[in-house]
């Protein structure tokens, strides 16, 4: 009896030559970084320093980090990106998975530079919805959250723990609406939590997100640059050691 084949499952296989080429699934190592930011302004040299036995992989890096294997993926920028980047490493071995990006900071408490650990992101894209969740809210990897912050303690790096909200309208964010989830307890908001954590979750992988506070729409403050890179390296490096724990 033939297996009925599913256009999705074959679409799955396409996308994930578009990412990984010719790279056989079990090559994936066991752990990765997909960066939430925009294409245009992404470097990834910041992230690249910390890796040993670096190999491209199509849209991938792979490296060591303290002699563990560690994939890297380009840039995703919004929530269909990213969802489609999980759906397609739901192929390979990979287990633990760790989101790094900028946030808008909801809290007066939070400052510039600043990391953010979101628990759950309120959902406020399209693409969640798409794979069962009718919750209105997505989960981190409680585990995961709890490493992340034992090792920002560690190091002594300011962070904050707690709800979030993504939303796929960027530039449709004003006051009400932000005010709004600020009321629900969001503490910041980007656009690609609640679908990694979705599409994670829906797939069986461990994810969580690590973000940098940018500015704060609320308050009507600029980010500062020189805070946000010194932000974002420390996200890389509490990524980093969590991932070889």
């Amino acid at each position: 009896m033939n297996k009925k084949v599913y256009w999705t499952d074959t679409f799955r296989k396409t996308a994930y030559s578009w990412l990984l080429g010719e790279c056989p699934p079990q090559a994936f190592p066991l752990v990765a970084i997909i960066p939430f930011e925009n294409p245009d302004l992404y470097d990834a040299s910041s992230t690249l320093s910390y890796l040993k036995d670096i190999k491209k992989v199509n849209s991938f890096v792979f490296g060591t980090y303290k002699g563990v294997s560690i994939a890297l993926s380009n840039s995703k920028f919004g929530a269909p990106a990213v969802a489609m980047t999980l759906d397609v490493l739901s192929l390979t071995p990979v287990q633990n998975i760790i989101g790094i990006g900028y946030c808008g900071r909801l809290n007066k408490k939070i400052k510039c530079g600043d990391l953010i650990i979101p628990t759950l992101s309120q959902i406020d894209e399209g693409t969640s919805f798409q794979y069962g969740n009718n919750t209105l809210v997505s989960y981190s990897n409680n585990a995961l959250v709890k490493k992340i912050q034992e090792i920002c303690i560690h190091l002594s790096i300011p962070h904050h723990v707690g709800p979030i909200f993504s939303t796929d309208g960027i530039l449709r964010e004003d006051e009400a609406k932000l005010s709004s989830f600020v009321k629900k307890g969001a503490i910041a908001v980007d656009m690609e939590s609640s679908s990694a954590f979705t599409v994670g979750s829906h797939f069986n992988k461990r994810i969580a997100s690590i973000l940098v506070g940018s500015d704060n729409p609320l308050e009507k403050e600029n980010a500062v640059y020189e805070k946000l890179q010194k932000g974002y390296s420390q996200a890389i490096q509490v990524a980093l050691e969590t991932l070889i724990q």
